[in-house]
């Protein structure tokens, strides 16, 4: 998309959103123009910017013309009278291992010159955003900010150490974000652009950056098609599910189960919280009523379930372990007054110390049994989940679905079926949709191989 009906946009060759261009001006204004650098790997003038198609956004600033070209002394410029953008860095980032914001500069002065000054800090986990480390509202003085999400991730709330208190509300495609007051307490300072599903939202546009491209909340659509690193023809579709059709859709048009982690697939929040309250009360249990995760948000669920459990143990032995001696402690120096009933109360409190100590032992436990079964059989912290059978292989840092990898996927189709059926899970289809299921699959098989054919040509 080039025009929302408020900004306009330009795109490399690789996609990436490299200028945005704000509403008509007031008579004798300055238009109201933004440029955005990405990191990536160097490549041959196939693009303005000579980076490849997984360069992630480290920084943001003003422009003197709009266009995308970031290179002055570039000949390619001179080539095609395309003209220097002018782009003056206004914010740059700090970005975590997987590409998260974890530190956001300002940028002041001149090409040679430029002065960076923090602005603020994110940490995140498991859960998305955490809390924020910016500057308060009191001149000089700095702060932590902690964030109250929703189960998709969304920033609904936000309690400063000082004691401030902010909330936040949006409608479910993230649109309509306002803030508000709560009764009683001063408001927080907004420390940080994350909101809609941890994403950071730009100021100059309302668009979130999903990394792999932008997301309009005003439209509850993505500004630009889904890709995937090699050609394929619709990338990340399921036969079984049109919605993935839609290059444009956000998270197949169910913003309230399904998050975007990366621009390119959706998650189910609610696969996630199921993984995370059975493993933490599997863990409780001894083990009983688990349940194996068929998705990856489910097996990540499982995963931090797992190191709850594990904490919670853990601080139970502690707690076990001080009532033991208390209680012990209290029916030794008191056993001389009998008439008291003294010496009973602290064996008795010694004893429910010793039973805490031995839940907590247990359940630690069987957090670290699961926690290492999850580590050895996915090598990431989750095992291989059904989606991953039915062909969705990572190469490059981006998931596979062309060629003979399309077609591994369909036969991975008929193997999820089976593993949920073993498991007394739902089938993908009843026997005729099964069928149509089969045909389809066929003759997109046939499609596949032809595209790759010519392709190859």
């Amino acid at each position: 998309m080039i025009y929302d009906g408020r900004n306009q946009y330009l795109y490399d060759a690789e996609g990436h959103m490299c200028a945005a261009k704000g509403p008509s001006p007031p008579s004798g204004w300055p238009w109201t123009l933004t440029g955005y650098f990405y990191d990536g790997v160097p490549v041959d003038r196939s693009s303005s910017t000579g980076r490849d198609a997984d360069g992630t956004r480290v920084a943001k600033g003003n422009l003197a013309h709009f266009t995308c070209d970031f290179n002055p002394s570039d000949p390619y410029v001179a080539s095609t009278n395309q003209g220097f953008n002018g782009f003056t860095p206004t914010y740059s980032y700090v970005l975590g291992l997987k590409g998260e914001q974890v530190t956001e500069l300002t940028v002041s002065g001149g090409a040679g010159s430029y002065l960076s000054a923090w602005a603020h800090t994110n940490v995140f986990g498991g859960l998305g955003l955490l809390a924020t480390y910016a500057w308060s509202d009191t001149p000089n003085q700095s702060s932590t900010y902690f964030a109250l999400n929703d189960w998709l991730g969304t920033r609904r709330a936000e309690v400063g150490a000082e004691g401030c208190v902010s909330t936040f509300t949006s409608m479910p495609y993230g649109n309509d974000l306002l803030p508000s007051t709560f009764s009683g307490y001063s408001p927080c300072p907004d420390a940080t652009e994350h909101h809609f599903t941890g994403k950071e939202r730009d100021t100059e546009s309302g668009n979130d950056y999903f990394e792999a491209r932008y997301y309009s909340s005003a439209m509850g659509r993505f500004m630009s098609p889904d890709w995937s690193a090699k050609e394929e023809p619709v990338p990340y579709a399921q036969l079984d599910d049109p919605q993935s059709l839609n290059l444009y859709a956000y998270v197949r048009n169910n913003p309230l189960t399904r998050v975007d982690a990366d621009g390119h697939c959706c998650e189910d929040a609610v696969d996630f919280f199921g993984g995370l309250l059975n493993a933490l009360g599997s863990d409780n249990a001894m083990g009983a009523g688990r349940v194996d995760q068929t998705t990856t948000a489910g097996q990540i669920g499982a995963s931090v379930g797992d190191a709850i459990a594990t904490v919670q143990g853990f601080g139970e032995m502690t707690l076990g372990t001080q009532a033991i001696f208390t209680g012990g402690a209290e029916a030794l120096v008191t056993s001389p007054a009998i008439e008291t009933g003294a010496p009973a109360a602290g064996l008795a409190l010694a004893a429910a110390g010793a039973a805490v100590d031995i839940h907590g032992a247990k359940v630690a436990t069987q957090g670290l049994v699961h926690l290492a079964q999850d580590v050895s059989e996915g090598g990431s912290g989750t095992k291989p989940s059904s989606e991953d059978q039915a062909g969705k292989g990572v190469q490059g840092g981006k998931k596979d679905r062309s060629g003979q990898g399309s077609i591994d996927q369909l036969k991975g189709v008929k193997e999820a079926q089976k593993d949920r059926t073993k498991k007394g899970g739902y089938r993908i289809s009843t026997k005729k949709s099964e069928q149509d299921v089969d045909t389809a699959t066929k003759k997109h098989a046939t499609n596949l191989k032809d595209a790759q054919k010519h392709y190859d040509e």
